[in-house]
């Protein structure tokens, strides 16, 4: 029902139409921290359906985050799924906005199943989109304060990580590489920032 809704903005954009294929999303897409292992809060009930992906959207979460502890790194996505599960809407989100996360050693990151739709992209631009979250900040902003001044660059472990996630998932779910965008290619912001293209 999404779909055919949706059909209209996605051919006015020149996008792939989705389409239902099952209802639930598997395959060998290995990820080195499980949810269980950063302790996810249970997905609320106000969740869509995932439609088939065609498109992945790569963010960074404009945090300054430098640690390769993975302990760390799942403080981290737990805080951030806490943001957006709990101050995001007054009802917040259904879960965590991202279906992956990569830290700073290249650990991939199980974020929000792929069953469920993200909530990255904004709007419809999350209909059949896959959302990857780089842990850091790549962009400076300076209005935020020191911490946020200076742009890190991402790790050569989560480029790494990164390539090989968009790999596989393009290969899993047949999407061209002309549809991995930036968030910035998608929306107006400097998201992920000039280092990842």
């Amino acid at each position: 029902a999404v779909a055919e809704r949706m059909n209209v903005f996605l051919v006015s954009a020149n996008l792939k139409a989705p389409t239902i294929r099952g209802g639930m999303f598997t395959g060998p897409i290995n990820v080195d921290i499980s949810r269980s292992e950063w302790r996810a809060a249970t997905m609320k009930s106000n969740w869509d359906k995932m439609t088939t992906p065609f498109r992945i959207t790569v963010h960074h979460t404009a945090e300054p985050f430098s640690s390769l502890s993975k302990a760390a790194a799942c403080a981290e996505v737990k805080h951030i799924q806490n943001q957006h599960m709990n101050e995001r809407s007054p009802s917040g989100w259904a879960d965590i906005g991202y279906h992956f996360l990569i830290d700073r050693a290249g650990n991939v990151i199980a974020g929000r199943p792929l069953n469920a739709q993200g909530a990255h992209a904004s709007g419809s631009n999350n209909i059949g989109n896959i959302g990857i979250c780089l842990l850091g900040n790549f962009v400076a902003q300076p209005n935020r304060g020191r911490s946020y001044a200076v742009a890190q660059a991402p790790a050569a472990a989560q480029l790494t990580s990164l390539t090989s996630l968009v790999d596989r998932l393009c290969v899993n779910y047949t999407i061209n590489s002309t549809n991995v965008y930036g968030h910035k290619e998608l929306k107006s912001t400097d998201c992920p920032g000039p280092a990842i293209s």
